[in-house]
């Protein structure tokens, strides 16, 4: 903001900024608008502007852009900030690390829907969420790109072993959930992991959708990984 001061200093500028600034023991936020002065050779002689606090409209303009990020429900990501940051920490991905993506499909969630309402059903997703947040790292991405379909997107130095316990973890989760409507219901899981950081989101999603197909197929209540045969 100094910077852009000196500049009307200079020459005649009229502009505004926004900032953050310690106020005593705590920081707010602060628009200036400024306008400099000068005389019929382009001197300036004087700045002139005015400064408010916008604390209120950049917490309620945060708050617009959490809220187009993220699934209504469930407060985790939405299908298109999903993609958008899986793409964003496959290309940050260092060497020998692994990006490895879970989708997770609720088995025969229609019928907690049938069985108790669709508040159940609410219910249910969102106590799987949070189980699911308090299992997974703050930088892992978790979202949801269905109405019972949720990806989970880790990276690391992990091994494949280490995969497949994450996928067992996930499976177990469901079993232990607190809720009435739960009971019977499990979750498949299709993986798919990459050392490539050239790799996208878009080729990875078809096929983890491929593995769980295959989970699927083989009874429900299983994960499989994408091109392996022995599970």
């Amino acid at each position: 903001i100094l910077r852009d001061f000196a500049a009307a200093c200079k020459k005649p500028l009229a502009s505004k900024v926004e900032y953050c600034a310690r106020f005593f023991s705590e920081y707010r936020w602060y628009r200036s608008c400024y306008k400099s002065l000068a005389d019929s050779d382009g001197h300036v002689y004087a700045l002139i502007g005015y400064t408010v606090n916008i604390q209120q409209e950049v917490a309620e303009r945060e708050q617009l852009m959490e809220s187009a990020q993220r699934d209504p429900l469930t407060k985790l990501y939405n299908r298109e900030m999903t993609e958008r940051l899986v793409n964003d920490r496959l290309t940050h991905l260092e060497p020998g690390e692994k990006g490895v993506l879970f989708l997770l499909d609720i088995d025969n969630f229609k019928k907690i829907n049938d069985d108790f309402g669709h508040m159940a059903g609410d219910g249910f997703l969102r106590a799987i969420t949070e189980a699911i947040r308090a299992d997974f790292r703050g930088d892992d991405v978790l979202g949801r790109i269905g109405g019972d379909e949720f990806v989970i997107f880790l990276h690391g130095f992990v091994s494949i072993d280490a995969i497949e316990k994450r996928a067992q973890r996930i499976i177990d989760m469901f079993l232990r959930l607190p809720v009435e409507a739960a009971g019977g219901i499990t979750c498949s899981v299709g993986i798919i992991a990459t050392g490539r950081s050239s790799t996208t989101y878009e080729e990875l999603l078809p096929k983890a959708d491929e593995a769980l197909y295959s989970a699927k197929n083989r009874g429900k209540n299983r994960y499989r990984l994408y091109g392996e045969d022995k599970y």
